[in-house]
C-alpha cells in the first residue's frame, strides 16, 4: 500500500526546523549536544557519544528517502495519512521535549530501525482499539503527563488533537502537523536533566 506515499515536503521542513531549534537549546542553555536518558545501549546513527550507561549525545539523522509506516497500513488495510508517514518517516531522533502553549509535550521519535516497528505495533494496537470502540482512527505524535490524554493526528483530515484515551473526545489544537510543528517552543526545563 504505501509505494504511493511521498514525503510532504512542509512536513519535512518544518520537523526538521523543530529539530534544529531543539538542538540549538541545548547547545544555548546545556553547552551541549542534546542528550538523551535511556538509548546508550540501543545502536542509532543518532548517537554522538555514550556518556555513561545511559546517557548519550545525539544528533537526527535524516534519511534520504522515506520509511513509510507499511506495516500499519498492512497490519490495518487501511491508508495513513501522508502527514503521519512523513513525520515518522523521514528521520531518526530521541523524543523532543516542547510546548504548545502551557501543555509540556514529548513529541514521540523514532530511533532507530528496531524503535521504528515497535511503533508501527504501537500504532496498530491503538487503531484497533479506536475501530473496537467506533472512533474515527487517529495516530499519536505526542505524550502529555495526563496518561489518559495524547497528541494525536486524525488519519482522515489530518488535524491534530489533544484526544483522550478513555473516551476519544479531542480538542482541536492545529490544522495540520506542519501547522502544529511551527507553533511548538522548545521545552528548555527539560533539558536541564
Amino acid at each position: 500500500m504505501s509505494e504511493r506515499v511521498n514525503i510532504n515536503e512542509t512536513v519535512k521542513s518544518e520537523l526538521i526546523n523543530l529539530l534544529n531549534r531543539y538542538v540549538s537549546a541545548w547547545k544555548n542553555t546545556e553547552l551541549s549536544l542534546p542528550i538523551a536518558e535511556g538509548y546508550a545501549h540501543l545502536m542509532s546513527p543518532c548517537i554522538q557519544t555514550n556518556i555513561d550507561n545511559e546517557k548519550t549525545t545525539w544528533l537526527p539523522k535524516i534519511h534520504e528517502q522515506l520509511i513509510p509506516l507499511a506495516g500499519v497500513e498492512k497490519g490495518m488495510e487501511m491508508l495513513i495519512h501522508q502527514d503521519i508517514h512523513t513525520f515518522y518517516g523521514i528521520q531518526f531522533s530521541a523524543d523532543i521535549a516542547v510546548l504548545y502553549k502551557d501543555i509540556a509535550i514529548n513529541l514521540i521519535q523514532v530511533w532507530n530501525e528496531e524503535d521504528h516497528i515497535r511503533l508501527q505495533e504501537n500504532i496498530i494496537c491503538h487503531l484497533v482499539a479506536q475501530r473496537k470502540a467506533k472512533r474515527m482512527p487517529s495516530v499519536f505524535i505526542g505524550s502529555i503527563d495526563d496518561e489518559d490524554k495524547i497528541i494525536a493526528c486524525c488519519n482522515m483530515t489530518g488535524r491534530v488533537f489533544l484526544e483522550s484515551l478513555t473516551n476519544g473526545s479531542r480538542v482541536y489544537l492545529s490544522e495540520t502537523i506542519p501547522d502544529f510543528l511551527s507553533t511548538l517552543t522548545i521545552n528548555t526545563v527539560k533539558c536541564n536533566l
